[in-house]
């Protein structure tokens, strides 16, 4: 009689321990499920002043930036170009050191993109307007 109803026991603890490491892992895939999804709707063009480049913690480029002369640096907006791209990084740096005005192209970024994918749409093309 004790053995099965230790038997019991020990049953009823393992469901329970199952139940639990299974709700742990199911909520574990939906938090990285939602790191790594990025849901940038917006795409299109956009006139901008850069004025600093910097990289974040994953190594993308993060383009600092003002639309206007008046605009104020605790004012200032940023725009990502994913890591791989230097070569627009390199054209950012130039439009920076010649103070110019540019035209950045976004597109929409929506999907799952990973850890180190920018957290909104990264600058597909640039364009150089005249200096200021």
């Amino acid at each position: 009689m004790l053995l099965k109803s230790g038997g019991k026991v020990v049953g009823k603890r393992r469901k329970r321990s199952i139940s639990i490491v299974g709700i742990l892992i199911l909520i574990l895939v939906v938090v990285i499920g939602n790191l790594t999804f990025r849901f940038d709707y917006a795409g299109g063009t956009h006139r901008i002043i850069p004025t600093a480049i910097d990289n974040d913690f994953w190594g993308n480029y993060k383009v600092y930036y003002r639309t206007s002369i008046m605009t104020q640096n605790q004012n200032e907006d940023h725009y990502f170009i994913a890591r791989n791209n230097t070569y627009l990084a390199e054209m950012m740096r130039e439009a920076i050191r010649n103070n110019q005005e540019v035209i950045v192209t976004y597109e929409r970024y929506i999907g799952f993109k990973g850890f180190t994918a920018p957290e909104s749409s990264p600058i597909t093309n640039i364009e150089f307007l005249g200096g200021n």
